[in-house]
């Protein structure tokens, strides 16, 4: 946040998610999404959970994430709290404003 704050003037530069691995990365996170929506509508609770320990997972390979940083994340990203999707959607476009950077731990 830093950064983009110094470099970017708050603002999320363009960029692209078209490198093979993010693609992949992308398909995964749907599969699974996918998978998640279909075992919590056929009340597979347990399957659901460990479905959304594996999105956990493939996110935290991609960046690394603790819960209790969620809040000041998304005060920083300027952006609000979300629902799971149905699919993977970049949601911060290029242009968005974020606000001031902070430090996540102390």
């Amino acid at each position: 946040m830093k950064f983009v704050t110094a470099k970017y003037d708050n603002t999320i530069a363009s960029f692209s998610c078209d490198s093979e691995s993010e693609q992949t990365l992308i398909k995964n996170i749907n599969n699974l999404l996918s998978n998640y929506i279909e075992a919590l509508e056929n009340i597979k609770s347990r399957a659901g959970l460990e479905i959304a320990m594996e999105i956990s997972r493939q996110g935290n390979g991609y960046l690394s994430y603790m819960p209790s940083v969620t809040e000041p994340i998304v005060r920083q990203l300027n952006a609000p709290l979300r629902n799971i999707p149905d699919t993977f959607t970049m949601d911060i476009e290029a242009g968005h404003q974020v606000d001031k950077a902070e430090y996540l731990f102390k």
